[in-house]
C-alpha cells in the first residue's frame, strides 16, 4: 500500500495521470492519506483540472456485408445528404478494416436523426453508434415512508450538481419494514460520484445505494461461466427458457419450471432461486483486489 511505504515522508508528490479528472485524484488522495500528517502536492499539465476531457463529436460505424467501401459510402452519401441534420458531419472516412466512420458534431439530435434516417432507408445498411452518453442504473434503499421522487432528484441535484431529462427515476416501491426504495438511470460519470459516496441523504437518513450488476450470460448455452463466442456447450438459443425445453416456446409452455444450469426443478435459468446464477452474481460483486 502506497500509504505504508511513505508513512515516514512528511510530503510526497504525486504526477497527474492523462484520463482521471484531477479533482478525483485529490479526492483519491485524501481518503488514501486521512488522518495523517502527509502533504500532497499533486503536479498537472492539464488545463481543464476539474473536469475530465469531453468528446467534441459523436459518430457511427456503417457497413453492408460484401459491399465495398466505395459502396456503401455512396449510399449514405444519397441518403444523408437530405436529412435536415445534414451540416453537423464533419468527416467520412474508412475504419481500419475498411467500413465506414461518419463523424458529426456532438449532437443528439442530430445523431438520433441520422441513425434513423439510416435505418428506415431499409437499404441493408449496417450501423453502430459511438461516443454516446453511457448510463448506470442504481438502487436506493431506506427511504423515509413519506418520501417522495422530487425529494430524491433534489439530493441528487445537490450531491452531483445537476438532474438531466434523460435520467430516469421509477416509482417508490414499498419494503417490508416501513421503508421504501427506488431505481435511478442516470450518467455514468453522476453514478460514479453518487456511488464513491456510498449514500444518498434523502430527508434525515443515509440511504443506502446498490449499482444493478448486468450478469454476462451465454446466449447459446445459458452459461454464465463464458460467452457464446467461446461457447462449446448445449445449443439452446431456440429452447423454451421455463423449462428448458427444445420442443417449444416459452409462451407455449405448459410444463414447471425447471433450470437446465443447476438442473433443478422449481425455478427457471437466471433467477435468484438458482444457485449458478447466485454464485455468478457473488463473483460479480466480488472486489478485484488487483486494482489500485
Amino acid at each position: 500500500m502506497i500509504r505504508d511505504e511513505t508513512e515516514l515522508d512528511k510530503k510526497i508528490a504525486i504526477h497527474h495521470i492523462t484520463g482521471m479528472a484531477t479533482e478525483k485524484l485529490r479526492k483519491m488522495s485524501e481518503v488514501v492519506f486521512q488522518k495523517t500528517n502527509t502533504k500532497i502536492d499533486i503536479y498537472t499539465t492539464v488545463r481543464n483540472q476539474g473536469k475530465d476531457r469531453e468528446r467534441t463529436t459523436y459518430g457511427m460505424i456503417i457497413s453492408e456485408g460484401g459491399k465495398t467501401y466505395k459502396e456503401v459510402l455512396s449510399k449514405v452519401k444519397a441518403i444523408v445528404k437530405t436529412n435536415s441534420s445534414v451540416d453537423a458531419v464533419r468527416s467520412i472516412k474508412s475504419t481500419k478494416d475498411g467500413k465506414l466512420l461518419l463523424t458529426i458534431e456532438k449532437n443528439q439530435d442530430a445523431l438520433t436523426n441520422i441513425h434513423k434516417a439510416l435505418k428506415d432507408d431499409k437499404s441493408g445498411l449496417k450501423t453502430k453508434r459511438l461516443g454516446i452518453d453511457r448510463y448506470e442504473t442504481l438502487h436506493i434503499r431506506g427511504l423515509e415512508a413519506d418520501s417522495t421522487a422530487e425529494d430524491i432528484i433534489q439530493s441528487i441535484r445537490e450531491t452531483v450538481g445537476n438532474w438531466e431529462e434523460d435520467n430516469k427515476l421509477s416509482e417508490l416501491r414499498p419494503l417490508n419494514n416501513d421503508t421504501l426504495a427506488a431505481t435511478i438511470t442516470l450518467k455514468s460519470d453522476y453514478a460514479e460520484t453518487l456511488t464513491e459516496q456510498g449514500f444518498l441523504r434523502v430527508g434525515l437518513v443515509k440511504c443506502r445505494l446498490e449499482k444493478r450488476l448486468n450478469i454476462k450470460r451465454c446466449i447459446k448455452c445459458w452459461s454464465y461461466e463464458h460467452t457464446a463466442e467461446k461457447c462449446e456447450g448445449t445449443d439452446r438459443s431456440k429452447h423454451c427458457f421455463k423449462c428448458g425445453g427444445s420442443d417449444h416456446s416459452s409462451k407455449e409452455c405448459t410444463n414447471d419450471e425447471s433450470c437446465p444450469i443447476c438442473k433443478e426443478q422449481g425455478h427457471k435459468a437466471g433467477t435468484m432461486k438458482c444457485p449458478e446464477f447466485k454464485a455468478a452474481l457473488k463473483h460479480l460483486n466480488k472486489p478485484d483486489w488487483r486494482k489500485g
